[in-house]
C-alpha cells in the first residue's frame, strides 16, 4: 500500500474509534482490507466470512465469555469484532450486536440494503488500499514464488507454524483432522475452527482451499514446498 494512503488511514483511526462508541462500521473501497485493519485494530477479533460461519463465531464467543448465544446480545462489551466480507443476507440472524462491529465489503456484487444498514446501526467509511487479494502470475501461468514467500513473511507466528506442518505432509490434499492432530498441542488449540483462522491468509491468496470443511487442498506445485517450509522456519 502507498505510504501516504497508509498514513491517512491510520490518522483516521481515532475518529473511527469514536464512531464505534455509538455505531458499527462498514468499510468499502478497492483492495484487500485485512492487513490494514490488523494494523489499525490489533486487539480486535478478526474473522474471514469466507472461512467462518456465524455459528463458528458464536461458538468461539460462547467459550470465551462462558455463555450461550441467547445471552450474547445482553453483553455490554467494548471488544471489537471484525467480519471480513460479511454477507448481509445473514443480518437477520445476528446475535452479537452488543459488541463493537466492523464489517468489510470486498465484492461489488454483494447485496446490502438501507434496511440492513439501519438495523445494524452502520456508518460507512472508505478504506481503499489497492492491495491485491491474490498472488500475481506471469505468462504461461508460471508461479511467482516470491509472492508466496511474501505472504508467509507477513503472516503471524501461528499461521507460519500451521502452514509449515501442512506442507510437511508433502502431498496435494491433507485431511483437516490430520493437520489438526499434528499441531493442536504445539498451538494449544482445541477446535478446528481456530486452525482455519490461522490458515485464512493462505486461503485468501489462493495458496490453499478448504473442501467441505474436511480436506485442505494445496494449490502450489510440490517443487516449491521446501523453499516455503524454509521461509516458515525463519524468525
Amino acid at each position: 500500500m502507498n505510504s501516504d494512503l497508509l498514513e491517512f488511514h491510520q490518522f483516521c483511526k481515532e475518529e473511527h474509534l469514536k464512531l464505534l462508541d455509538k455505531y458499527n462500521l462498514l468499510y468499502y473501497g478497492f483492495g484487500c482490507k485485512k492487513n490494514i485493519l490488523r494494523k489499525m485494530f490489533p486487539e480486535a477479533l478478526q474473522f474471514d466470512m469466507n472461512v467462518y460461519t456465524l455459528n463458528d463465531i458464536l461458538l468461539e464467543l460462547n467459550i470465551k465469555y462462558n455463555t450461550n448465544y441467547k445471552h450474547l446480545s445482553e453483553f455490554n462489551c467494548r471488544e471489537i469484532i471484525i467480519l471480513l466480507d460479511f454477507n448481509f443476507k445473514y443480518a437477520c440472524n445476528f446475535y452479537f450486536t452488543s459488541f463493537r462491529l466492523i464489517f468489510t465489503l470486498e465484492k461489488i456484487n454483494k447485496e446490502i440494503s438501507s434496511e440492513d444498514l439501519q438495523n445494524l446501526n452502520i456508518i460507512l467509511r472508505d478504506l481503499t488500499t489497492y492491495e491485491d487479494y491474490g498472488i500475481d502470475t506471469i505468462e504461461h501461468k508460471e508461479v511467482n514464488i516470491e509472492g508466496y514467500l511474501n505472504v508467509i513473511r507477513n503472516g503471524s507466528k501461528n499461521s507460519k507454524i500451521s502452514f509449515k506442518h501442512l506442507l510437511e505432509f508433502n502431498k496435494p490434499t491433507v485431511p483437516v483432522v490430520d493437520l489438526f492432530n499434528k499441531i493442536k498441542k504445539n498451538l494449544m488449540i482445541i477446535r478446528k475452527n481456530l486452525l482455519f483462522n490461522f490458515l485464512s491468509e493462505f486461503i485468501e491468496h489462493k495458496m490453499i482451499k478448504i473442501k467441505d470443511q474436511q480436506n485442505i487442498e494445496i494449490l502450489i506445485d510440490l517443487k516449491y514446498f521446501k523453499d516455503l517450509i524454509d521461509e516458515c522456519n525463519k524468525n
